[in-house]
């Protein structure tokens, strides 16, 4: 769906991921007549190399596992709605083992989201949420350090594979 939808909607537009689709509302999302909008990037709008700007409160996204990562480096917590193939279980984890995010039922309801979205930025569940983004994004900077597991593991994965393939 592509297109102008008038208004401070904004730009729809449609975003691939695999084999499955999302849209997202450019500049965040509308909850209601005469309401304000929420910034809530949906899709590819979570900024890498750092933390997300303050006024980012979520990602709204089908939690694929890119989407997973880009959240988790940027700090930001999530609103999950998987569709297909790894996304659920990327959602089971974002939701309940890292507790960084809210599913949002396969059932869709506009009244559903705006409650969610809501929640996230402003209610306590929310702040518990955006605290953990907080905490794994940590724990994921420290981890790519110099002496860190992810550090040490690319490093282990480039002497046993890509080194050694030169002394065969």
């Amino acid at each position: 769906m592509a297109g102008r939808a008038g208004g401070s909607l904004g730009r729809l537009r449609q975003l691939r991921q695999h084999h499955c689709h999302e849209s997202a509302v450019a500049g965040g999302v509308r909850l209601g007549p005469g309401q304000q909008q929420l910034p809530v990037p949906v899709g590819h709008q979570v900024p890498t190399g750092g933390a997300a700007p303050p006024s980012v409160g979520a990602f709204l996204s089908h939690s694929g596992w890119n989407s997973t990562t880009e959240s988790i480096c940027g700090g930001v917590s999530m609103l999950c709605w998987p569709l297909c193939a790894e996304q659920t279980t990327n959602c089971r984890y974002t939701c309940t083992e890292w507790e960084r995010g809210m599913e949002i039922d396969g059932d869709v309801r506009r009244e559903q989201v705006e409650g969610q979205v809501r929640e996230m930025m402003k209610g306590g569940k929310g702040k518990e949420k955006r605290r953990m983004a907080m905490k794994w994004k940590e724990k994921a900077e420290k981890a790519a350090l110099p002496g860190g597991p992810s550090y040490l593991n690319l490093e282990r994965l480039i002497n046993d594979v890509l080194l050694q393939k030169g002394q065969h």
